[in-house]
């Protein structure tokens, strides 16, 4: 299940970062 979260969440900044163009590595 913990994983399908960490999954979610980075679906979820690489969608904001697409959307925003915003470097979303500093949050990795």
């Amino acid at each position: 299940f913990y994983e399908q979260l960490v999954c979610l969440r980075f679906r979820a900044l690489v969608y904001l970062a697409d959307q925003c163009g915003e470097d979303v590595t500093v949050y990795c």
